[in-house]
């Protein structure tokens, strides 16, 4: 009922200058897509972040960047996961151009890792090439990442550098990534680190062919 009360509530004109009502928006439309990629529901977090654009597109959202970014790297994972990669660069984007990596470091770190896997699949090496460098670098002296997510930076990096890349020597590697980040998961006290999820199910997806 009260998700319901606030999908009326984005339409009216109180949303446009109500910041507690934009945070409670996408709170909800947050929590609610990061439910269906725990669950692999991609059908349903893909409408839900449609309904959410929907929702603002004719808005100007005024929260602090804290919450925005999350909300747009779960747009943007939920694309990838569909297939859409194009429009999923779109919200890499989205967060890259328009925050910093002081408003919240592990999102834009996420996203920057992000933006090197949706390249990676893309076929774009050079670009892919460019960015990991830059990210190791940056990481070395901010530290943000995981050492799994540095690892698997290091092994795209390794299968592109590599001169003809090999079925079998991508998926020994990508098997020592996966192994590490299941390793850390299971070091978590909760399982819902949505980076994490979605590096898994990414390298999954890769190693079943």
């Amino acid at each position: 009922e009260h998700i319901e009360q606030l999908k009326h509530f984005a339409n009216s004109d109180l949303f446009k200058n109500n910041i507690v009502a934009q945070r409670i928006f996408v709170h909800t439309k947050t929590s609610e897509t990061e439910f269906y990629l725990l669950n692999s529901d991609y059908k349903n977090a893909l409408s839900k972040i449609r309904s959410a654009e929907n929702a603002i597109a004719k808005q100007q959202l005024q929260i602090e960047p804290y919450h925005l970014m999350y909300f747009y790297y779960l747009h943007a994972i939920t694309l990838f996961s569909v297939g859409n990669l194009n429009e999923s660069l779109i919200h890499v984007n989205r967060v890259l151009n328009n925050f910093t990596k002081t408003d919240r470091p592990t999102v834009y770190a996420a996203t920057e890792l992000l933006n090197v896997i949706v390249h990676f699949e893309l076929g774009n090496y050079v670009t892919v090439s460019s960015l990991a460098k830059h990210t190791l670098n940056l990481n070395r002296k901010t530290k943000v990442f995981t050492g799994a997510e540095e690892f698997l930076l290091q092994t795209i990096l390794r299968i592109i550098s590599t001169k003809k890349i090999e079925p079998e020597l991508v998926n020994k590697l990508l098997n020592a990534v996966q192994t590490n980040i299941s390793r850390l998961k299971s070091n978590l006290k909760f399982q819902t680190e949505e980076p994490l999820n979605f590096y898994a199910k990414w390298l999954d997806a890769k190693l079943m062919g």
